[in-house]
């Protein structure tokens, strides 16, 4: 056998069918990914954001010839093929998700949401196809380039061998290549671009993604959480109303008629004109499952982005459901999406419903799915009116989880669309939730035909918001007020009217609702009430993922901090409500302050996390 190295025509095929497309696909899509965080404003700052792909490319591709050339023949060469072809549809795979977490949340996913999809492949799959169908454009430029290098990959696979270069020998330039790949990955990890891009989009997504393996390890040790029991209640006041909770699926206060600028929720604004509205209601942790053990529970959920709480024995708390269902009250948990998603039945269960119909046990028949959670929220009127009637005057608890609104805004095939805005994604999901809005408007309906409206709390509140047109960031990536703020009403027949400018929380929930209802509070511990708001309170929240972001607000201020991928951004809420401008630079002395408090924070909660993973295993 010559020592001069060659490739025969079948490895130069394989080259250019493969590593055309892939080549061209990732620049494409990482392109894409800068274009879209920098909102088309492509400099050469920017520009330069690109060199780690390029660098990951080439490396890629010194690679791939060093691995045709070693492979001489035989079945070696055979596995080498073979190989190269599997690592590149995954090189390709990989890239196509890193860039799409761009497109819908505004920065790369790590290793724990990649291993969260593989979990939950069965029920997220048709997210992932919601991603997918609207690129378009992507599935056109890769056609192209397929086609392109199979017409090349054809020549190359009938020409003869060609000598790679007469002047080597094919050991030389299996180190030549080797080098010039080893230097190119180490540019490819180099941060580039301007600082405001999050190293996240910069970086090439298998260079990204190992990077994240650290935040996959635990910091901190296991601790132990502290139970979290029930108050106790003064006795009980002689007229016991009953409690209605409408739970706003992915609507942010900024999304209805209460905080934006568009027409969309009438029904609420009407709510609301003879409610208590608390203006200033923030989550702590932007992601649905996880909002119902504030909500119910009274306290944070485990800031783990597994949902150990839909785990037997998840919710280490005594939750409001529970607490009414000792002083006699039946309480129901109605969801229009599918049960069988992030543990619902057992956290409902946890959290003391007695019964609880979700999508797999409310009858669907004439009822459309509208989008890949569940289906269009009217499917829980007529159940829930059944289940009321059967509770024969007795109180009750009674909640209505909506789900119309949720990602992908799909709407029944007889909704009358409307136009808000010219963004379609935006305008979908302003058209679901005035679906919603008319939901709650029917809900209200059904309680004042059964004669329990003027004897029943309504509270309505939303579990996270989302961004369209300012951060551009999808709600379990993104900490800016736009998700962060909620709706949150209280209606008591004509006992409640006003707006509560002070920051509440969401869960301050059942013990507003046991101060409406009339029940006192005794001793220690006691739920919050946003009806007696704490001007001093500090708020935390966080990312779905642990080590992605955090934040503090106290005061006017709000400190968003992002583990390294991005610098600390500061805030002053009350000038600048819609996080425009960063006063980090300005206020270092401010940022250390609130960076510490933080911190604390979130390793006690991380602490807390690890216990509850490690001591709560998935079935």
């Amino acid at each position: 056998m010559s020592s001069e190295p060659s490739l025969e025509p079948f490895d130069r095929g394989l080259l250019w069918v493969f590593g055309l497309p892939v080549g061209l696909a990732s620049i494409g899509l990482h392109f894409g990914g800068l274009w879209l965080v920098a909102r088309g404003a492509i400099g050469l700052g920017w520009i330069g954001a690109l060199a780690s792909q390029f660098a990951f490319v080439f490396a890629c591709a010194c690679a791939s010839v060093a691995v045709l050339l070693v492979s001489t023949g035989g079945r070696f060469r055979t596995a080498g093929r073979i190989g190269w072809v599997f690592a590149s549809l995954v090189l390709l795979a990989v890239e196509f998700a890193g860039r799409a977490s761009v497109y819908i949340a505004g920065t790369a996913y790590d290793l724990r949401a990649f291993y969260y999809f593989f979990e939950e492949w069965g029920m997220i799959e048709g997210m992932v196809s919601a991603v997918i169908d609207p690129q378009a454009k992507t599935a056109q430029a890769l056609g192209g380039a397929a086609l392109v290098a199979l017409l090349i990959g054809y020549l190359s696979f009938r020409t003869p061998p060609v000598p790679v270069a007469a002047w080597t020998t094919r050991k030389a330039m299996i180190q030549r290549l080797m080098a010039a790949g080893v230097v190119a990955l180490m540019i490819s990890v180099i941060p580039m671009g301007p600082g405001a891009l999050p190293r996240s989009v910069a970086a090439a997504p298998l260079i990204w993604l190992p990077q994240t393996a650290a935040s996959m390890r635990w910091q901190v040790e296991p601790k132990e959480p502290v139970y979290r029991h029930a108050p106790e209640l003064a006795p009980t006041p002689e007229q016991t109303p009953n409690l209605v909770v409408v739970t706003l699926e992915s609507i942010g206060r900024r999304a209805t008629s209460l905080g934006g600028p568009h027409a969309v929720t009438p029904n609420l604004a009407a709510l609301a004109d003879r409610s208590i509205d608390f203006e200033r209601t923030l989550v702590t942790f932007p992601h649905s499952t996880k909002a119902i053990v504030p909500m119910f529970c009274g306290v944070d959920p485990w800031r783990s982005h597994r949902v150990v709480e839909g785990r037997p024995g998840g919710v280490r708390a005594d939750c409001l459901p529970g607490l009414l269902g000792e002083l006699g009250y039946r309480s129901v948990f109605f969801r229009s999406g599918i049960e069988e998603f992030e543990g619902w039945p057992t956290l409902i269960d946890s959290a003391g419903f007695d019964d609880f119909f979700a999508a797999e046990t409310l009858p669907t028949e004439g009822f459309e799915m509208v989008n890949y959670f569940g289906f269009e929220d009217d499917i829980m009127l007529e159940p829930s009116r059944e289940w009321l009637r059967e509770q024969d005057g007795k109180p009750f608890m009674m909640v209505y989880n909506t789900g119309a609104s949720h990602h992908d805004y799909g709407l029944p095939s007889d909704y009358p669309i409307q136009h808000y805005v010219d963004a379609h994604e935006h305008n979908a999901y302003l058209n679901a939730v005035a679906y919603v809005d008319r939901f709650l408007g029917k809900v209200l309906t059904l309680l004042e035909e059964e004669g329990v409206l003027e004897n029943t709390v309504v509270m309505v509140i939303g579990d996270h918001g989302e961004s369209f047109g300012h951060h551009e960031r999808q709600h379990d990536l993104s900490l800016f007020d736009e998700v962060l703020e909620v709706p949150f009403l209280l209606h008591y027949g004509d006992r409640y009217a006003g707006k509560e400018h002070r920051r509440v929380g969401q869960g301050d929930l059942p013990g507003t609702a046991l101060t409406a209802m009339g029940f006192e509070q005794v001793g220690e511990p006691k739920w919050p009430s946003a009806l007696e708001p704490d001007e001093d309170r500090v708020f935390f929240a966080s990312c779905w993922h642990v080590g992605r972001c955090a934040s503090i607000t106290r005061g006017d201020h709000k400190l968003i901090h992002r583990f390294g991928d991005v610098a600390d951004e500061l805030h002053n809420l009350r000038d600048d409500p819609h996080e425009r401008h960063d006063l980090a630079a300005e206020q270092p002395e401010l940022v250390l302050e609130l960076r510490q408090e933080l911190d604390a924070w979130y390793v006690e909660q991380s602490q807390w996390a690890r216990w509850m993973v490690e001591n709560h295993p998935k079935p």
